[in-house]
């Protein structure tokens, strides 16, 4: 009698132990990525367009689709906005839409 119960007990915890490391049967396209696939997005608010695309690959990430540029003499070729902001967690390879300073059709105004 013995031999069948600890037959019994030991597919009993075989089965269990199965069941605690088995993925999920429902885990599909609309469960999140694992911690893995994010990343932090860096600060490139104020950093040459070149210097911000470097450390958004750097850090997993690309400059967005929706970048675009605004007239701006004071910041000629720098980051003026991103979004997501600095810090925020996102998918690896995820864009980060850059707002960057350019010259105006008419030029920039020098004052000495």
């Amino acid at each position: 009698m013995r031999t069948p119960l600890r037959a019994g007990l030991f597919a009993l915890v075989v089965t269990a132990a199965a069941l605690v490391t088995a993925p999920a049967a429902h885990a599909g396209s609309t469960d999140p990525a694992p911690p893995g696939l994010y990343v932090l997005v860096p600060d490139v608010v104020g950093e040459p367009l070149a210097d911000a695309k470097a450390d958004l690959l750097k850090s997993g990430l690309r400059a967005g689709p929706g970048s675009s540029g605004v007239e701006d003499c004071v910041n000629l070729g720098r980051v003026i906005k991103q979004n997501p902001a600095a810090k925020t967690l996102v998918l690896r390879g995820s864009g980060v839409d850059l707002v960057v300073g350019i010259e105006p059709p008419k030029g920039c105004e020098v004052i000495q």
